[in-house]
């Protein structure tokens, strides 16, 4: 293995020939199956070249065997990265996210924000729900709040037919926003939906002074 290292430096820095030195380097892992050192300058060298499915292998194989959390937490999204900008393999790209959404770091938002993207794209509903509910633990303030009940409100009528819980979503919006224009206009469009005509009543005069 320690040849091996020596081999791909001189390859890659003196003789550049990064061809011979990705060769000695994974010669260096069938000799020592994740060694780190090699892991880490195939990294570099598939990322330079774009080469993103062999970079995708080294990303696993890298954050499998990383003993520290942080880095298998950057390691895991920067897989799912690869995957989904690169790769578009979406699948591969939720795996990777979720084991840090669901074992490694639960509020990571830069995770949270992925799944999203992905999940609206693929039009998986519940699973979109499931991240917006976990978005919703970890709000700092009402704004931030207010922001995510409004968009669990919209999913509720408008993907799973849940038209009670849009109700239900957009009141508490109006708790945190006060007379928001957006959240009257849902409920509106909500109870005239359902013929609750006393609260569409209601509803129209609060529009009517908020306009």
């Amino acid at each position: 293995a320690e040849i091996g290292r020596h081999l791909a430096r001189v390859f890659e820095q003196e003789l550049a020939d990064v061809e011979k030195a990705e060769e000695a380097y994974r010669y260096v892992l069938t000799v020592v199956p994740g060694e780190q050192s090699a892991l880490e300058n195939l990294d570099r060298i598939y990322l330079s070249l774009e080469q993103w499915p062999e970079l995708a292998g080294v990303l696993e194989q890298r954050a499998q065997t990383a003993q520290d959390q942080h880095d298998k937490i950057e390691l895991y999204c920067r897989l799912g990265s690869v995957y989904e900008e690169h790769l578009a393999q979406s699948g591969a790209a939720i795996r990777a996210y979720r084991l840090v959404f669901d074992e490694l770091e639960p509020q990571n938002t830069e995770v949270s924000s992925a799944l999203v993207r992905i999940y609206e794209k693929r039009q998986e509903w519940q699973e979109l729900e499931e991240v917006y509910k976990r978005q919703l633990q970890g709000a700092l303030g009402d704004v931030e709040q207010a922001e995510i009940r409004a968009k669990l409100a919209r999913l509720a009528s408008e993907h799973l037919g849940r038209d009670e819980d849009a109700i239900d979503g957009w009141k508490r919006v109006l708790d945190l926003r006060g007379e928001d224009p957006e959240a009257l206009d849902a409920l509106a469009k909500l109870y005239e939906k359902h013929e609750r005509w006393a609260e569409l009543s209601d509803l129209l005069e609060r529009l009517y002074e908020v306009a």
